[in-house]
This record gives structure tokens, C-alpha cells and sequence, in this order.
């Protein structure tokens, strides 16, 4: 059991092509894709990898403020200093990290942060996702019209709003 992604309808060869999202928080490592054919009730399935993000660029000391631009996945394992834009087709990464200044996720941007300490508000509004787990937010997370949304085991000292 499952939930329904799309609907697929092939082309005139009878092929099928269909690009799907997967959730932020769904675990790596192995995932089955089905597909039904509606005449002969046949199953089509394969299987596909979650693999963890590829970060394009790699930040363990920043000073000044960072810029994500679309198609970058930016990874910080260290501190961010100057918080941090997301633009939309980009996603910024910080894992174990310390960000001092706000994190603000634009439309169509996303977000994933594990285990981090971020000294300032986290902003998010109509991003395609934003995971946060295990972190600390010193001022407000303002999260709003977010597609993918996951937010777990997180102390917040300011105001949550969805």
C-alpha cells in the first residue's frame, strides 16, 4: 500500500515517461515503482534508488551571507555565518551545522536541515519542501503553502507558524 503519484498515459509508441518527487523524509536505499495497465489489468514494476543529496558545492566555514541559485545543492557541515537565501530550484543542506543569521526558503526552493543549531528565524514560504529534524531555532519558524513538509524532534525558542 502506497500513495497514488500521477497518472501516466504513454504516447503513440506506447511509451511511458513520468518524472516523480520523492518525499524528503523517505528513508535510502531501494523503492519499488508500480504501474497498473488498465486493459489488461497487467503490473509493471521496477525498482529505483534513494540516494542522499549531491551537493554541488561544500561549505564548512562561511562568512557573510549565502546564496543558493537554482539547480545548486549547497551542503554546510560546518558554520554559516550571514544566514542564508534559497532560490527557487535550489536546496540548501545543513547537517550538524551552526548557521547564525536567518534562513529564508524561497517559492519553488528547498530545505533540509538534521541535527543543527541556527541562531536566527528559518522562513519558508510556498517551497517545494522543508525537513527539519533535531535542530534548534533560536528565533521563529515560519513555514507557509510548503508542498513537502517535516518537521520532527526540534526545539524552537520563537513562534512556529504554518
Amino acid at each position: 500500500s502506497g500513495a497514488k503519484l500521477a497518472d501516466v498515459v504513454a504516447d503513440d509508441q506506447g511509451v511511458a515517461r513520468h518524472t516523480f518527487t520523492v518525499p524528503l523524509n523517505t528513508p535510502l536505499g531501494s523503492l519499488a515503482v508500480e504501474a497498473q495497465r488498465p486493459l489488461t489489468r497487467g503490473i509493471v514494476r521496477t525498482q529505483a534508488r534513494v540516494e542522499a543529496s549531491v551537493c554541488t558545492k561544500t561549505v564548512t566555514n562561511n562568512n557573510g551571507r549565502l546564496t543558493v541559485a537554482k539547480g545548486e545543492i549547497v551542503c554546510v557541515n560546518g558554520r554559516l555565518n550571514g544566514g542564508a537565501t534559497v532560490a527557487a530550484g535550489g536546496r540548501l543542506v545543513l547537517t550538524n551545522a551552526r548557521a547564525n543569521g536567518d534562513i529564508r526558503v524561497q517559492p519553488g526552493a528547498q530545505l533540509v536541515i538534521t541535527g543543527s543549531k541556527v541562531n536566527g528565524d528559518v522562513l519558508a514560504s510556498k517551497a517545494d519542501a522543508v525537513l527539519v529534524s533535531r535542530t534548534t531555532v533560536s528565533g521563529d519558524l515560519v513555514v507557509s503553502g510548503v508542498r513537502d513538509l517535516h518537521l520532527a524532534d526540534n526545539t524552537v525558542k520563537g513562534e512556529v507558524r504554518r
